[in-house]
């Protein structure tokens, strides 16, 4: 298997980080449903919080403040 850049282009000539977001959040999608099976509570619930999470700590990194969408 060889590496490919994020910037160099797919098959289908997207971007490979786009396939690499969808990844993401389809394992993100998948890891809330595992969570609310286990735990119980709503998969969605637990994604939208895992999202936001992960936001607050991207900002964080970059030095900005994360003010959480409300709507």
């Amino acid at each position: 298997m060889s590496e490919q850049n994020v910037e160099q282009p797919s098959k289908n000539n997207e971007p490979v980080h786009i396939h690499i977001q969808s990844l993401i959040s389809e394992s993100m999608k998948l890891s809330a449903r595992i969570i609310a099976k286990l735990e119980g509570g709503d998969a969605n619930e637990i994604y939208v919080k895992a999202l936001n999470d992960a936001l607050q700590n991207t900002t964080e990194l970059l030095g900005a403040e994360f003010i959480p969408d409300r709507g």
